[in-house]
């Protein structure tokens, strides 16, 4: 029995985002760790690429992290360099690193 969605919780929450619109330079800050007062939270996102990178984690579309929004409602998230084809895979994470029961 197919049964055709109405109404979904994610696709209302992403539309209040605005995830699937393009952001618009300005309402996001795709270096939110140059700042000089974040610099021990920058040595920890260092460390923990460079434990990705030796570890055959990839994510060679995505930029992480960026900060979208402006003012007092900035979030954090990860934003698409380039365009992500249907179908394609945009991190992969070798077997041996997944923890699963």
């Amino acid at each position: 029995m197919d049964i055709k969605t109405q109404f979904s919780f994610l696709r209302l929450f992403n539309t209040i985002k605005g995830v699937t619109k393009p952001v618009k330079a300005g309402e996001f800050d795709a270096d939110p760790l140059k700042d000089p007062k974040v610099l021990k939270k920058k040595q920890e996102f260092e460390r923990f690429f460079a434990w990705c990178e030796a570890n055959g984690i990839k994510h060679p579309k995505i930029k992480y992290p960026v900060m979208f929004g402006t003012g007092d409602n900035k979030y954090p998230g990860c934003m698409a360099m380039e365009d992500i084809g249907k179908d394609e895979a945009f991190i992969t994470v070798p077997s041996n690193l997944i923890i699963s029961t």
